[in-house]
């Protein structure tokens, strides 16, 4: 539990200081005849694209690694930020021969650092609830958090390719003889993003 705990306040911390650069970089950015930037004077929120795709990973269940599929829509805020949507499902047999599988809906957060470069660095964070089911008699509602970090090519305008690792938080698991770090482990992932920014 502490583990989480110091994973969720780094995510916010980082991202916080992300969105403190960015504010203090843009006050650099003025001469005197200029007013500063707000929201409402042309400065603050502004959508600036708008992406969609896949990712594909190995997740692991107790000792065996699972493949992890994922679908993905997100919108691009000021060219670095992305707010969105992810769905995903992975499965495995466990040790005792048991089935089991997590699925789930969850925000999707992330951070492009000069996403104009060909090659460039991406932070993520997807958090929410999922359903963990085993045999098909036992279904927990468990809280999912994935704070992620990875590299990303930009192939053409309307397409990217990213490799992405982190870790995956599960925490709420009531099925008797299981807890949550069977299910808690690294990931690694290939992404494939499609859209367009303006």
């Amino acid at each position: 539990m502490n583990m989480k705990r110091i994973m969720t306040l780094t995510c916010l911390i980082l991202f916080a200081y992300i969105g403190s650069s960015q504010d203090n970089s843009d006050s650099y950015n003025y001469n005197s005849d200029e007013r500063e930037n707000t929201l409402f004077n042309g400065g603050g929120i502004r959508l600036s694209g708008i992406w969609g795709g896949t990712t594909n990973g190995f997740v692991k269940f107790q000792n065996d690694f699972s493949l992890n599929n994922a679908g993905f829509f997100v919108f691009e805020i000021n060219e670095d930020f992305l707010i969105g949507w992810s769905g995903y499902g992975s499965g495995t047999e466990l040790e005792n021969g048991s089935n089991a599988s997590i699925d789930g809906h969850n925000l999707l957060l992330g951070y492009t650092v000069n996403s104009d470069q060909a090659i460039h660095p991406v932070i993520y964070a997807k958090g929410g609830s999922g359903i963990l089911e085993i045999d098909e008699t036992s279904r927990d509602r468990v809280s999912i958090l994935e704070p992620s970090i990875g590299v990303e090519l930009n192939v053409f305008r309307f397409m990217r390719i990213g490799v992405d690792a982190g870790y995956r938080f599960i925490s709420g698991v009531d099925t008797a003889g299981y807890t949550d770090n069977d299910f808690s482990s690294a990931f690694i992932g290939l992404r494939f993003k499609f859209g367009y920014s303006w």
